[in-house]
């Protein structure tokens, strides 16, 4: 039997959290987008957009600047990827001054705990002799502490609304490196190292 009920059907495509889903939040909001000059997962120079919508919200998809989309399965590492491109896409959406920032971050070509977004805020990760860890993610097991007094402090003031569709930890049986490391090129050693928790004494 057939309804007959008076009703209207509107479908929209949806994301989650991944490839895409900026892109579709920047249509339905009417967001402008702007292009701005940052780097790939591999630290090399590519362009990547910020959409702007009109009551000052800045949208970032993560995977534009730090995504596996942008690397050849060959390139796959998650030792050596980041998330700094995203980190500089960030800082781009502060000079704006936007009080939200909605980071989709599904499809990233890392597990790097997004050290790299907070490296380019100006986060620095300590050894035990407080030097800063300049090889991210790979040499993260050497870290020991955090030193946020360097920190861009216009992310305090910005509401960030992060979209994703899972709640892995970083670390553990569960944890992001052990699930979703294979999927970004991570061997059984690859995830041991990124396993670490702590220093070497």
């Amino acid at each position: 039997m057939q309804s007959r009920a008076n009703i209207t059907i509107s479908s929209c495509p949806v994301g989650d959290g991944g490839d895409g889903t900026g892109k579709i939040l920047a249509f339905h909001l009417h967001a402008r987008k702007q292009m701005y000059k940052t780097v790939d997962p591999l630290g090399r120079p590519v362009t990547a957009p910020v959409y702007y919508t009109s009551d000052g919200t800045a949208i970032i998809e993560l995977s534009d600047a730090s995504g596996l989309k942008l690397l050849p399965i060959t390139e796959y590492d998650p030792i050596r990827t980041s998330t700094f491109g995203t980190g500089i896409l960030i800082k781009k959406a502060l000079g704006r001054k936007v009080r939200r920032m909605v980071l989709a971050i599904g499809g990233s070509a890392t597990v790097d705990g997004g050290t790299g977004i907070l490296k380019a805020l100006g986060v620095r990760f300590l050894n035990r002799e407080g030097i800063a860890i300049q090889n991210l993610p790979q040499d993260l097991y050497a870290l020991h502490s955090i030193d946020t007094s360097g920190m861009d402090t216009r992310i305090k003031q910005t509401e960030l609304v992060i979209l994703c569709d899972v709640k892995n930890k970083l670390l553990g049986t569960k944890g992001a490196a052990r699930i979703f490391g294979p999927q970004k090129g991570a061997t059984a050693e690859n995830m041991a190292s990124l396993q670490k928790k702590t220093a070497t004494p």
